[in-house]
C-alpha cells in the first residue's frame, strides 16, 4: 500500500507497492514487561522488550532502521528475529559481507538486512555479528566482554530491493501474543519517511 498506513500487531512490517509481498520481521522473546510504543520525533520506541533493553524503530527512505538499546551489562548478548517470508520459495541467506538477505527462488534479492553495527555512548565500536537459522535472524553482541559505556546501540537497516521507488512500510507491535500492556502499534508511511501515529492495540 503506498501513501498510506497500515497498523498490524505481532511485528515490522514492510508492506511492499503493487503486487510486491509483504516481509515481517518479529522481535523474539519479548519480555510480557515491555512497554507501549512512544513516540520520539520520527521513531517509536518499545521500552523493556528483554533484560535491560530497549528496542527502537524508525522509516527511512529505503526502508526500516531496527535499533536495540542495550542499557547494561544485564542486557543479553543476543537479539533474534523472525523473519516471515511471505513469496513461494523464498529463503534468508548470510552474505560474505554479514549482510542478510531475502532471495526468491532464483537467488534474486527481495530484501536486504544490512551488516549491523553497534556503538557505545562514546562513539566506540562494539563487535557485533549477524547469524541466520531458517527464518531467523540473530545479532550476536558480546558486550559483556569489553570495557563498554553504555547504552549501546545496535543498528541494523532493512531495505526493500524491487526496483520501484513507491512503497510503504508499517511498524507494528511486537509478539503476536502479547495483550494488553504490551507493544503498541506504530505506523510509519516510509515513502513520505513520517511517523504517522500509533494504535496502542
Amino acid at each position: 500500500m503506498f501513501g498510506g498506513v497500515c497498523c498490524r500487531g505481532g511485528g515490522f512490517p514492510l508492506e511492499g507497492a503493487g503486487d510486491a509481498p509483504d516481509l515481517v520481521v518479529r522481535p523474539q522473546d519479548v519480555s510480557p514487561a515491555a512497554d507501549r510504543g512512544v513516540r520520539a520525533g520520527d521513531a517509536v520506541v518499545y521500552a523493556n522488550t528483554q533484560p535491560g533493553a530497549d528496542q527502537v524503530v524508525r522509516a527511512n527512505p529505503l526502508g526500516l532502521e531496527t535499533f536495540v538499546q542495550i542499557r547494561g551489562p544485564e542486557s543479553p548478548e543476543d537479539y533474534s528475529y523472525t523473519v516471515d517470508l511471505r513469496g513461494e520459495g523464498q529463503r534468508l541467506v548470510l552474505l560474505d559481507s554479514g549482510a542478510v538477505a531475502i532471495v526468491d527462488p532464483d537467488g534474486n534479492p527481495v530484501a536486504v538486512a544490512t551488516p549491523p553495527q553497534a556503538y557505545d555512548a562514546n562513539g566506540n565500536p562494539v563487535p557485533v555479528t549477524a547469524s541466520v537459522n531458517g527464518n531467523t535472524l540473530t545479532l550476536h553482541v558480546p558486550h559483556t566482554t569489553g570495557d563498554w559505556a553504555y547504552p549501546i546501540v545496535v543498528d541494523p537497516k532493512w531495505l526493500r530491493k524491487l526496483g520501484k521507488a513507491a512503497w510503504g512500510c508499517a511498524v507494528g507491535g511486537a509478539a503476536g501474543a502479547l495483550r494488553g500492556g504490551g507493544w503498541a502499534g506504530a505506523a510509519i508511511g516510509c515513502g513520505a519517511g513520517i511517523l504517522s501515529g500509533l494504535n496502542p492495540f
